[in-house]
C-alpha cells in the first residue's frame, strides 16, 4: 500500500525509551514510536501564496451620497470613515502594497474600476486586496453613491477572471447586514475589556455619533438600471461578467488539471458582521478595520491571515457600545493555501 504523500518535512532525531536504545548507540529509531521533540516545517513553495510579485489594496470609501430615486431617502453621511482609509492605506503600504483609493464611486464607476481591474497585466501579481466602505443591507446589499448593487456581483467578477486564478483576493466589507442589533449573552467569563475602541480624545458616545451604517429602505425603481439578479438571469452584468469567464470555458480542463482551479477559490471575505445585523461606526472609524489594522501590524511577520482573523474576529467581540450592544464579524473563506500579507 502506498503512503499518501505528507507535507510536513520532519528533520530531528527521534528519541526513545525502548531498550534497544538503552543498549545500542548506533541502533536506529522504531518508526512506530511516537516522535518526541521533532521540527516540522512546510514546504512553503507548496503550502503559501507566492507573494514576491506585486500586491494591491483598493479601496471603495463611500462617505456621502447622492439624492436619486433608487433611494426611498438620503443615506446618511458616514463621518470616520476617513480615518478607516487613512489607517488601511498606512498599514498597508508598509507591507510594499499599492494602495488605490476610490472616494464615493456611483453605480457606474465602481464596475468601471473593476473592468479596469481586469484589464491590468497579472502576470505577476501576487494578492489582490478591496476594502468596501459603505452602507449595507441583508443579502449582500451595498451602496454605491447614486444606487444599490450587490457584492455577490463583484466577487463574481473576481471569481471568474481567469488571469487571477491561484491569485489570493481578499475582500474587506464594512457595511452593515441588516437592521438588528445584537444585545448578546452572559458567557462564563464575561470579558469587560475594551469598553469602546474610541481613541482617548475621542470621547463621543456611539448613538450621538451616528454610530452605525443605519440600513436605508431598499430604493424605488429597483429593475431599473443594471440590477443584479440572485441567478444571474435577465441582468445587464450577465454578459459583462461571462466575458471574464470566456478564456476559462475555452480551455480543456483536462489539458491541464492542476491547473483548472474551482470558479470561486482563493477567495476570503471579512464581513464587519454577521447576516441581519448592524455595524457599528465611530468618528475615529469603525470597529473592524481598527481591529483589522491592529491586528496585521502586530501578526502579519509571524502568522498567516488565518490567524490575524480569528483574532480581529476575538478583538471586536470584546467591544460593547454605550448601550450594551456587541458586534460579530464574520469571515468566509475559500483559500487553498497560507497566505502571508
Amino acid at each position: 500500500m502506498v503512503k499518501p504523500h505528507s507535507p510536513f518535512k520532519v528533520n530531528a532525531k527521534v528519541n526513545t525509551d525502548s531498550p534497544s536504545n538503552q543498549n545500542s548507540s548506533n541502533s536506529s529509531p522504531n518508526p512506530n514510536d511516537d516522535p518526541v521533540d521533532q521540527e516540522v516545517k512546510l514546504d512553503e513553495k507548496e503550502w503559501y501564496y507566492d507573494m514576491s510579485g506585486r500586491k494591491y489594496l483598493f479601496i471603495l470609501n463611500q462617505k456621502t451620497f447622492e439624492d436619486t430615486t433608487y433611494f426611498d431617502e438620503l443615506p446618511s453621511t458616514r463621518f470616520g470613515t476617513d480615518c478607516d482609509v487613512k489607517r488601511l492605506k498606512d498599514v498597508f503600504s508598509s507591507l510594499n502594497y499599492k494602495v488605490v483609493t476610490v472616494n464615493n464611486p456611483n453605480y457606474i464607476a465602481i464596475f468601471d474600476i473593476l473592468k479596469g481591474i481586469a484589464s491590468l497585466e497579472h502576470k505577476h501579481t501576487s494578492c489582490i486586496c478591496m476594502a468596501i466602505l459603505t452602507h449595507g443591507g441583508r443579502g449582500g446589499l451595498l451602496y454605491a453613491a447614486d444606487r444599490p448593487y450587490n457584492f455577490r456581483l463583484v466577487e463574481g467578477i473576481f471569481g471568474h477572471l481567469s488571469c487571477l486564478a491561484n491569485v489570493p483576493k481578499v475582500f474587506f466589507v464594512q457595511a452593515c447586514r441588516g437592521r438588528s442589533l445584537d444585545a448578546g449573552h452572559i458567557g462564563l467569563v464575561p470579558d469587560q475589556r475594551d469598553r469602546n475602541l474610541s481613541t482617548p480624545n475621542s470621547k463621543k458616545s456611539c448613538r450621538s455619533d451616528i454610530c452605525f451604517d443605519e440600513v436605508v429602505p431598499i430604493m424605488k425603481a429597483f429593475n431599473n438600471g443594471w440590477t443584479y439578479n440572485a441567478h444571474m438571469r435577465d441582468c445587464s452584468y450577465y454578459n459583462f461578467l461571462k466575458g471574464f469567464a470566456m478564456d476559462s470555458i475555452a480551455r480543456n480542463p483536462f489539458d491541464n488539471p492542476s491547473g483548472y482551479v474551482p470558479t470561486y477559490a482563493d477567495i476570503l471575505v471579512l464581513y464587519s458582521t454577521v447576516e441581519n445585523f448592524v455595524s457599528y461606526r465611530f468618528s475615529d472609524g469603525t470597529w473592524m478595520i481598527q481591529a483589522l489594522c491592529d491586528n496585521i501590524e502586530e501578526y502579519h511577520k509571524d502568522h498567516d491571515i488565518d490567524f490575524i482573523m480569528t483574532m480581529t474576529k476575538q478583538k471586536v467581540a470584546r467591544l460593547i457600545t454605550d448601550e450594551a450592544t456587541k458586534q460579530m464579524p464574520e469571515v468566509r473563506s475559500t483559500l487553498r493555501k497560507l497566505l502571508k500579507l
